[in-house]
């Protein structure tokens, strides 16, 4: 009789929520019917700012946390002196609960804009709470809100998503040219040919416009090459979309999508190689909602498949090599046996304390990339620092915008370029070169 009027009740909220818990890993986030008011006559929603406009299952989140703090322990915006903290989330909402103050608008405030937005979208605090709440898609939900129902988000973000409205991409000033990523090619990379060509090879925006993530993209051609692939690119430049939605911009992520989905299907695309953790959790996670059918690779996954498949022989070294995880291979999509194979293929692995699923994220998740940094440090200059620790020779990640994060935090410690993908580092030590020959 005790048990649902005392803390005990956690022994059995705690149970059932991880039953209803999402069976996928990371964030989940649910899609909004844009149609719904029209077709059904039911209030459009865009996203929340009051305990109503949330899920049940967020409900019982609120109900089921155990206030243990082990979310905050983890999150890199708490553990860098930003004002968010998951815990906090959590227990704002539960003591609206408490209250009965499910219709109060003002929980959004009391949470506050610059919490919400310090959210990188790493997904920690969700792998990390024993009772299965995922406080990252509630900030989330509150983060819709802002952008689409208020208009309101931080000033460089806000500037990103204006780019993305206007450009298709978030790179805000960039003199880059969408072909300049071929500079130093001795081959004419080949476009997608429908009914004949195998793979599209999906550059993203972070490849295209930033000139040290275009090195990525070289790598993976001539990886390519070497093994043999049947690939081709788009003509002019794409994304996703996952900054916006990360951002909050539902609405602006749903109109990229379906014009990328439209294009696919034209072109009867089938595989997709990406080159970016974001681009590759967008396309396997969120567009089969709107359509998608397609089947998506990480470039690292493919690469060690290549490997094992002796399509590409690499000359391994004594080289110490240490792996940053992105968070949206790792923690949302559990991608960390292959990224580790292509780096011991090449060197000698050694890990951060900090690794796999328990990866510590670099800062650019959720729009950061383009946001304030605020608090006592720098997300990437933490994580930058572990790296130094390990006494690696090179540090290894295989995603972009990981690697432009810790490329800039690395710029503190030498002047010597030691974050690499690992498509860098496989045409490195690759014996099997491609022939420079045009198609």
């Amino acid at each position: 009789a005790l048990i649902a009027r005392t803390p005990m009740s956690h022994m059995v909220l705690g149970l059932a929520n991880s039953g209803l818990a999402n069976k996928r890993s990371g964030i989940n986030l649910a899609p909004i019917d844009f149609d719904a008011e029209e077709k059904e006559g039911k209030e459009l929603v865009l996203g929340a700012s009051k305990l109503s406009h949330l899920s049940q299952k967020y409900l019982m989140d609120s109900a089921t946390c155990l206030w243990c703090g082990r979310c905050h322990e983890v999150c890199p915006a708490a553990q860098t002196g930003k004002p968010l903290s998951p815990k906090t989330i959590m227990a704002t909402c539960a003591e609206y609960m408490a209250q009965g103050k499910f219709d109060d608008d003002s929980l959004i405030d009391t949470i506050g804009q610059e919490a919400v937005f310090n959210c990188t979208t790493c997904g920690a605090c969700i792998e990390e709470c024993p009772v299965s709440n995922s406080p990252a898609e509630i900030v989330l939900e509150l983060r819709r809100n802002f952008v689409m129902e208020r208009s309101e988000m931080p000033d460089t973000m806000a500037a990103a998503n204006a780019n993305m409205e206007k450009r298709g991409h978030p790179f805000v000033g960039t003199s880059a040219n969408v072909d300049d990523w071929k500079k130093g090619l001795e081959f004419e990379v080949p476009l997608f040919v429908p009914g004949e060509t195998e793979y599209l090879l999906w550059l993203g925006c972070a490849v295209t416009y930033e000139e040290r993530a275009q090195a990525i993209a070289r790598a993976m051609v001539q990886i390519l090459e070497a093994a043999g692939i049947s690939y081709g690119t788009l003509e002019g430049p794409h994304c996703t979309g996952d900054p916006s939605k990360m951002m909050g911009n539902e609405m602006q992520f749903v109109e990229t999508a379906q014009g990328n989905i439209e294009e696919f299907q034209e072109m009867k695309i089938q595989k997709v190689i990406t080159m970016c953790a974001h681009c590759f959790n967008s396309f396997d996670r969120y567009y089969p909602e709107l359509g998608a059918d397609w089947q998506t690779i990480p470039h690292a996954v493919l690469i060690d498949q290549l490997i094992k498949d002796g399509k590409l022989k690499v000359r391994s070294s004594t080289e110490k090599i240490t792996f940053h995880d992105p968070c949206y291979l790792a923690r949302h999509n559990d991608i960390v046996d292959e990224t580790r194979s292509v780096v011991s293929a090449v060197g000698q692995l050694i890990e951060m304390p900090r690794n796999r699923k328990d990866s510590f994220c670099c800062g650019a998740g959720g729009g950061n990339y383009w946001g304030g940094q605020g608090g006592t440090a720098r997300i990437s200059d933490v994580r930058t620092q572990e790296a130094f620790d390990t006494g690696a020779d090179k540090i290894a990640t295989s995603c972009p915008f990981c690697m432009l994060m810790l490329t800039s935090s690395a710029t503190k410690h030498t002047e010597e370029r030691k974050v690499f993908d690992v498509a860098e580092l496989v045409l490195e030590r690759l014996e099997n070169k491609p022939a420079a020959a045009a198609h």
